[in-house]
This record gives C-alpha cells, sequence and structure tokens, in this order.
C-alpha cells in the first residue's frame, strides 16, 4: 500500500500490528483491556511507547490504540516515519517489549497510574462540549446495536472493583491479557505503509485514461442525457426547499430564547502579585485548577518554543523524580495536567493589543488536593531540562505531529495563516501553531543533537520569563465547600512560586504576501480568504453574528459545498478585531470557493429573507453564545473572559442587538464585506499541482512545499 509523499519525506514510512479482539459484550474484559491500552501507550512514559521511541526507529508512535466501539474489539500500535527496511525490526521489538513484561510483571505504579486514570475518566464523564445524554446513547449502542445489553458499558463500577480487588489479590490480570490477546493471538496483521512520491501524479493520470475511454463509448445520445441530468442537478441545486417541507421542521421561537445571559460564578480574591478567581460551581466532587502565566515578557525568538516548553515541565521529569515516575504519579494523583497556549485579541483593544498566556490545567478528586497543588509546585518549580535525549525526541514527535495535521487539517493551517497578517495576536498563534511552528521545529530538532546546552538555556530563560507568580491568574472550580478548603492551600502555593519577571518584549510580526498557495500531498483543497473590515469602517454589531450564522448555512452551505462540492465551508467573525476569515474543508473546486467567498457580501446585501429565516439564524447565533459548557468548561470560560476584557455588561449589549436583528444591519455588514473583498487575502492549502492554475487567478501567488 502507498501513500502521497513529498520532497524531504519520500523515505519514510509507517508500520502498526494490529490484533482482532474478542467481542465487545463482555464488560469485565472491556476494562481490562481499556487499562491495559493506558498502562502499555497511554502514557508519554509507558512502557511500550517508550520503547518504541527509544528505538529512534520513527518519528512519532502510529495506530490507534484500543478499539471498542464496534462489536469486535482491536488494538493497533506502531511507528511512523520509519525508515525503509525497518517495518520488521519495529514489529519484532513491539513483540519482545511485550514478551519482557509478561516475564518481569508491569511496573506497580504504571498499573496504578493505567487504574486511577481510567476510574477518573468514567467518575468524571467529561465529554467536552459534546452532550453528555448523546454520549451515553452512543456508548451505549456498541452492545445495544448487537442484540447486548445496552447498559453493559455504562456500569462500570462492578468491572472495575472486580479488577481492583484481583490486582490487590496479586492476580497477573493484566500480564495474562498481554498473553492471551497480544503474544498468542494469532488473528493479528503488520500493515506497512511505502511512500510514493508519484501516486498523486499515476492517479491523475489514470483518472483522466479512464475518463477518456469511457466518453469514447458514448453515442449522440449518452452524452445528451448526462447533460441533461447535469442540468437536472443544478435545477434541484438552485430551488429552495418550499415553506411548507420548511415547516415541518420542529423550531424554537424568539419568545423561546432567554433575554439574559445566565452569568457564571466568579469571585475574585486578589493575592500579592497574582490573582484568584473562585467559581462557585458544583463539579462532583472534582477540584479544577487553571494557571494562566503571562507570555509578554518572552523574547520573540523564543515564542515558538513556547507549546514545547509547557510539554517538557510536565514530561522531562524534575529536581525530585525522574520522568517515568513523574508521569505515572500525575496519572495515579490526579484527572491529569494538560497544558495550552492561549492568545486572543483584547476587547476594546488594537491590533497590537494581545492576551498571552500559557495556562496549566489540572484536576484531581477533593481528598487528592495536596498531591495536585504539590505536583504542580513540583514541576514548575523543579522541572529538570538536562535530559537532551528525550527533549529530542519529544521535538521529533511535535514536529511529525505537525506535518500529520497538515493534509487532512489544511483549513486551520490556511486560517492561522491569514490571522497572521492583521493582528499580534494572530501573529503569535501562528509562531506556535502554525506553518511557522512547523519550520521553528524542523531547526529544533537538528539543534537538539547538535547544541543541545543552547536549547537547555532557552528553556531555563522561558522559565524565568514566565513560571511566576507576578501576574499569574489563576482559576479554581468546585462547590463553595470545596473552595473553602482548597482556596488556602491554593494561596500557600501561589506564595512559593518565584516572585521575579522581567518586562514586556516586543514582538516583530512578520509581513506576509497576499496570496500563498501552501503545497501538501494531498488530493483536494483547503481554501481561506480573510478581509479585514476595520479598514471598511466596521465596529460592531451584535446583529454581524446572526448575519455570519445565515451565511454560514444558507449561502456557503449552498454554493461550497452543496454545489461545489466541498465537504464543509465555515466563516468565523472575531467580534474584537474585525477580521473575518473563510475558510473550505475538503474541497476540490479552489479558485471557485475563492470567487464564491469574496461574493458573499453582494449576496447579503441582495438576500431576501423570510421572517422564519431571520428567526432561525438568531436562534442559531444565540446557540452559539450559549454553547453547552460542562463545569470544568465554565470556570475555564469565566477566566477566559476576564483575560481578555469580555465583560458581562458588553455580552448583555451583544445578546440585545443579536435578539433584534434585522434586515437592515444584514444589508450594511453585506457593504462591509463587499468593501473589504477588494483587500482579500488568500490562502489554499492543497496539491501542489494545482497552484500553477491558482497562480493565473491569484497574481503573485508565493508558493510554499510545506511538506
Amino acid at each position: 500500500m502507498a501513500f502521497a509523499a513529498a520532497q524531504g519525506q519520500a523515505e519514510r514510512g509507517f508500520v502498526t500490528v494490529n490484533w482482532l479482539l474478542p467481542e465487545g459484550a463482555d464488560a469485565d474484559l472491556v476494562l481490562v483491556l481499556d487499562v491495559l491500552e493506558h498502562v502499555l501507550i497511554g502514557l508519554p512514559t509507558s512502557p511500550l511507547r517508550k520503547a518504541l521511541l527509544d528505538s529512534r526507529l520513527g518519528e512519532d508512535l502510529a495506530g490507534g490504540g484500543l478499539e471498542d466501539e464496534l462489536r469486535q474489539m482491536t488494538f493497533s500500535t506502531g511507528l511512523k516515519g520509519i525508515r525503509p527496511g525497518d517495518a520488521q525490526t519495529v514489529e519484532e521489538l513491539i513483540f519482545a517489549t511485550l514478551a519482557e513484561l509478561v516475564r518481569t510483571g508491569l511496573p506497580a505504579d504504571a498499573v496504578e497510574a493505567g487504574v486511577n486514570a481510567l476510574e477518573f475518566a468514567l467518575r468524571e464523564n467529561n465529554t467536552g462540549s459534546f452532550p453528555r445524554g448523546l454520549a451515553l446513547m452512543l456508548r451505549a449502542m456498541t452492545t445495544w446495536l448487537h442484540d447486548g445489553d445496552p447498559l453493559s458499558p455504562l456500569r462500570f463500577s462492578g468491572p472495575l472493583a472486580r479488577l481492583k480487588a484481583k490486582l490487590a489479590a496479586g492476580e497477573p490480570v493484566l500480564e495474562t491479557a498481554i498473553r492471551t490477546y497480544l503474544l498468542e493471538n494469532p488473528h493479528r496483521v503488520t500493515l506497512t505503509l511505502a511512500p510514493d512520491t508519484r501516486l498523486e501524479e499515476n492517479r491523475n493520470a489514470a483518472e483522466k485514461a479512464e475518463l477518456a475511454k469511457a466518453a469514447a463509448r458514448m453515442d449522440a445520445d449518452e452524452r445528451q442525457r448526462l447533460v441533461d441530468d447535469a442540468a437536472a442537478l443544478h435545477l434541484f441545486q438552485e430551488t429552495p426547499d418550499s415553506p411548507e417541507a420548511l415547516a415541518t421542521i420542529p423550531s424554537l421561537t424568539l419568545a423561546d430564547l432567554p433575554a439574559t445571559e445566565t452569568p457564571i460564578p466568579q469571585r475574585d480574591a486578589p493575592h500579592g502579585q497574582a490573582m484568584l478567581l473562585c467559581h462557585d460551581i458544583e463539579t462532583n466532587g472534582v477540584l479544577y485548577v487553571d494557571l494562566a502565566f503571562p507570555l509578554d515578557g518572552v523574547p520573540d525568538d523564543l515564542l515558538p518554543l513556547v507549546p514545547l516548553f509547557g510539554r517538557a515541565v510536565l514530561e522531562l521529569g524534575s529536581d525530585r523524580h525522574d520522568p517515568v515516575t513523574l508521569t505515572r504519579r500525575i496519572a495515579a494523583k490526579t484527572g491529569g495536567i494538560s497544558r495550552e497556549a492561549l492568545v486572543a485579541s483584547l476587547a476594546g483593544g488594537g491590533p497590537g493589543d494581545v492576551a498571552a498566556r500559557l495556562l496549566f490545567r489540572g484536576k484531581a478528586t477533593l481528598d487528592k488536593t495536596a498531591d495536585l497543588l504539590d505536583i504542580l509546585e513540583e514541576v514548575l518549580t523543579g522541572a529538570d531540562f538536562s535530559n537532551g535525549e528525550r527533549f529530542a525526541q519529544m521535538a521529533l514527535e511535535a514536529k511529525s505531529r505537525v506535518e500529520r495535521q497538515l493534509a487532512p487539517a489544511g483549513h486551520a493551517t490556511a486560517s492561522s495563516r491569514l490571522r497572521a497578517r492583521y493582528n499580534l495576536a494572530g501573529y503569535a498563534a501562528e509562531r506556535m501553531r502554525g506553518l511557522s511552528q512547523l519550520d521553528f521545529l524542523r531547526a529544533l530538532v537538528d539543534r537538539t543533537t547538535s547544541d543541545y546546552p543552547s536549547v537547555r538555556r532557552d528553556l531555563e530563560t522561558l522559565r524565568e520569563h514566565v513560571l511566576t507568580r507576578r501576574g499569574l491568574v489563576a482559576g479554581l472550580t468546585a462547590s463553595q465547600a470545596a473552595l473553602d478548603t482548597a482556596e488556602p492551600a491554593v494561596t500557600a502555593f501561589l506564595d512559593r512560586l518565584p516572585d521575579a519577571a522581567p518586562g514586556k518584549s516586543a514582538w516583530n510580526p512578520i509581513t506576509l504576501p497576499a496570496y500563498e498557495g501552501i503545497a501538501v500531498p494531498s488530493q483536494v483543497h483547503y481554501v481561506g480568504v480573510g478581509l479585514d473590515l476595520t479598514k471598511a469602517g466596521w465596529t460592531f454589531d451584535g446583529a454581524d453574528l446572526v448575519a455570519v450564522r445565515y451565511l454560514r448555512m444558507a449561502y456557503l452551505w449552498d454554493r461550497v459545498r452543496v454545489r461545489g462540492g466541498a465537504y464543509g465551508a465555515f466563516l468565523q467573525l472575531d467580534r474584537f478585531t474585525g477580521v473575518a476569515v473563510f475558510c473550505s474543508y475538503r474541497d476540490p473546486n479552489a479558485g471557485a470557493t475563492v470567487d464564491v467567498f469574496r461574493e458573499t457580501g453582494r449576496f447579503l446585501k441582495e438576500a431576501q429573507l423570510s421572517d422564519e429565516a431571520m428567526t432561525r439564524a438568531i436562534i442559531g447565533a444565540i446557540g452559539d453564545i450559549d454553547s453547552h459548557l460542562l463545569p470544568d468548561a465554565k470556570g475555564s470560560v469565566a477566566m477566559t473572559r476576564r483575560l481578555i476584557g469580555d465583560t458581562a455588561e458588553a455580552r448583555q449589549t451583544m445578546r440585545r442587538q443579536v435578539l433584534a436583528a434585522g434586515i437592515g444591519r444584514f444589508r450594511e455588514f453585506g457593504e462591509l464585506l463587499e468593501k473589504a473583498a477588494q483587500d482579500a487575502s488568500v490562502v489554499v492549502v492543497g496539491p501542489g499541482a494545482s497552484m500553477d492554475a491558482l497562480a493565473a487567478k491569484l497574481p503573485g501567488l508565493a508558493r510554499v512545499d510545506a511538506l
């Protein structure tokens, strides 16, 4: 089997070992395999993951791990970025590692970490923005679809208690599972993917030849039938749904929408140079801690290092524990600690005003509060950056993951690249997450092997600039009773953080061409068009969000998805900066989509909306504003709004304007879009073969070969 590859990656391949497992009707077995997956590959220092990555045979882990949503479960793991001829070596390494784990027994702390991590996830049931009820239904369907007990996947307490009892009694439950379902299981296949740099070219040639043969076999009547069918399809696409058909769809009315936003509880508790924000929200016995460290003191040249720095703080070990012990301790004592770079424009600010923070988010049951804070203090003040080999491995993984996302998530690359043109927040985000991040990581990979001492100095510099209590904003989310207990411990923790931070650093945005074509090994395009509405005289009105919603669900859906054949089309408006970004997803018609995006303003000026259509758009906009939030997300959202200056008063004004949206503002917004489109920026991510044709449409198109 082969996949398209570009210059620089042509010699790299992919290998996974894939096992077919028993059916998922046995809840006890499913739980054992879930724990086993976490123990083997779930943590950065899990034994099988570590053995594969330490081998340096590949760049990152491959395979999906345990798949338990189908009738028969599967397990897969391997490496991507392998050299030709190394597939068998990787396979042998996997089986040798599994055999050694069965012989010596799995480390006790690794098993404890796996059991705790799974139990925490099951009890918390954190589905993010996805509705919990729907998630439970989908989980139940894994057995229900096959005439099994629909409640079996939901009853985890019994299987969990039985597994814990067996482990406590010293039974080698997990080792037996490795032997039975992996080592001695003949129902497996090793899949190797070999890159082929001419794959796209050969496919295109074969498709053209096939079409030519089909055309040669047609007579005049058959050709006419094709023309007639295309015309009928076009007529069907152009014909709107009848009012009678639309009336059959259940819908809310404006009277059903709340006129005021439900506030998220937030209490300020200033503490020296830091600020504590307390959110009294019932969390079912879990404490959520968010730490937001300012990034405004980070030198411009170190800005791209921030994401990997955050990961290094959590995974390189500390002055108290080695990496393996530390990551297992985090999994055993907490619900996890994550990191994220927040970059956003400030409300009411200009293009150079930005809220930039490095966030560490931790969670634990209330009885483990002391453990969570102790671990946070350990990693924030004592992270050990001396392990150059491990950091080099992390840099290689990060590079590989960014490369891997370029083709399937090209819309994100296009959007990020466009936003970098308009304000400091967009520039900083692109340096840390976009194409610039990939360029930085490629250079960093080389530097980790040739001059790691200089890399370590950069990491130490970031720690000095970022991980201090000066300017730190900490968010706590739990019930009030839990907050009363946790708040003194958290303030004491804040007092133990370093008290030093340099002043602000100047960031220097890059100048990008108006039109860019980013070539990746893909058969489809991701088209982005960016507009700066402020140059057209725009000031925000909540009704603009209604117009954006209407455009997404009507004009863009119809023109780009239904007629153009793309999988999706989006429009996002930054209400603080006036930057509007259009993107298409898996799009076969890049040039036509650019025209559709540019003509959006004219469409909106001429659109004839019924009262029902306007009502639907308003309801959709309110739905976006009032998106479903679980307790941890409520606390994080409240803190983020505080950091960027999104006040309750401003949000209430926006809500009032949304509810009062009318055709007049739609017309005004259409004029602003049309005017701004005269100076639009365009970024297209897609196959290199199409860039020449795009250059004829977009004079001066700058081509970037990303892979």
